[in-house]
């Protein structure tokens, strides 16, 4: 049989498919800690089962590797050792699903919660001219600089800076910076000084840029422009997000990108995104920000998903009247209080002294908010906080 491995406590046999014996007694520079073997043997052991090539179908590994993916676990786990041989970062390809649940969950370093995280790649997406989405971005951008909470839950533990790529014209440039007080800890690159380079050059600039002037977050607005996409609909959006989205996890960085919906208003959220599917494949989280026609002016409908439970959620915010912050509507921030128990329209009505029409539309503003759920296999309908919806 070729491709024998044995993995003892006091040596590592290889044996390879030509028939040569590859014999490292755990001792002198092949011995580690404990009896285990040494970084030299590692990268040895490593080197050898990466020769072995695909044909070599059975091993045998004892002891303290029983099976082949566990040894290359142990042996890409030595990035620094295994760095030399197989390059870079190609050892992270590697790693037990035990080990995984060994090392928990890792929590995601957000710094808005649940909107951007570092390393993850955000599609903020809306109607362009109207539903908010740069607006919305800046007063987000501002928090994190000043380290103050938003809408969204608790600040950052430090301030965070922004590199903000962008094509907005100098005026309404000029009314975010002012309006929401941005600073020193954002820095605005307009896309127009870069003419001359392609999207790719460009992430590479940026990443300099970011390097260098310590941010946290990247801001692309929109992807469209700086990127020169010409056909939306076919897979070049989701090449230029791909390669945004590589940026974000090869650096840390996190990356918002701004894009625009089509104009099929009837389809549902996930669909309204211009380009193909591909565009959102390539990212960690989209975001849909709406003005509902029936609403308030100033209330925006969220609807978010993406790959983590912290990024499924649906919300309603107001800007401020002052335009200078956002909030939950106060009465939505209200019923959510009233509404302590599961109740019909009609039991909702009598505690709020109102029409069964009025209840009914500020217990759907509370669902559409992520505050309540409704229960339609029931007649009539059932509207239950969504705490007690969870607990039952």
């Amino acid at each position: 049989m070729s491709g024998l491995v044995a993995i003892r406590r006091d040596r590592i046999h290889i044996k390879r498919a030509d028939g040569e014996t590859i014999r490292l007694p755990l001792i002198d520079k092949y011995e580690g800690l404990d009896g285990l073997p040494s970084d030299e043997a590692i990268a040895v052991l490593a080197h050898e089962l990466a020769m072995v090539g695909e044909s070599e179908e059975k091993f045998d590994l004892e002891a303290i590797a029983p099976d082949l993916l566990t040894a290359l676990a142990w042996a890409y786990a030595r990035r620094d050792e295994m760095a030399e041989l197989f390059g870079e970062g190609e050892h992270r390809g590697f790693e037990l699903a035990s080990h995984v649940l060994q090392q928990g969950k890792p929590d995601a370093d957000w710094l808005v919660p649940g909107v951007i995280a570092k390393g993850q790649t955000t599609l903020m997406q809306g109607r362009e001219k109207l539903s908010g989405k740069s607006t919305l971005l800046a007063y987000l951008m501002a928090a994190m600089e000043h380290a103050a909470e938003t809408v969204f839950g608790p600040a950052f533990h430090r301030p965070v800076r922004s590199v903000w790529l962008t094509e907005e014209p100098e005026g309404p440039l000029y009314e975010k910076v002012e309006r929401f007080g941005l600073g020193g800890g954002v820095l605005i690159v307009r896309n127009y000084a870069l003419a001359d380079r392609d999207f790719d050059a460009k992430l590479g600039l940026m990443e300099e840029v970011a390097r260098s002037f310590k941010a946290d977050h990247l801001v692309i607005d929109p992807l469209t422009r700086i990127a020169r996409v010409e056909d939306e609909a076919g897979t070049e959006l989701g090449r230029r997000a791909e390669a945004a989205s590589d940026l974000g996890q090869r650096t840390g960085l996190a990356v918002t990108i701004i894009h625009h919906d089509n104009k099929a208003i009837a389809r549902a959220v996930e669909d309204r995104g211009r380009g193909s599917t591909s565009l959102q494949a390539h990212v960690d989280q989209i975001i849909h920000v709406e003005r509902r026609s029936k609403r308030p002016p100033r209330e925006r409908e969220l609807v978010s998903w993406g790959r983590v439970d912290e990024a499924d959620w649906t919300r309603t915010i107001e800007l401020a009247e002052d335009r200078h912050s956002y909030t939950v509507p106060v009465e939505q921030t209200t019923d959510a209080l009233l509404l302590a128990r599961q109740m019909t329209v009609k039991e909702f009505a009598e505690v709020i002294d109102s029409t069964p029409d009025t209840a009914r539309r500020r217990l759907d503003a509370l669902v559409e908010g992520g505050q309540a759920t409704i229960n339609k296999a029931t007649k009539p309908y059932v509207y239950a906080p969504l705490m007690a919806s969870d607990d039952e």
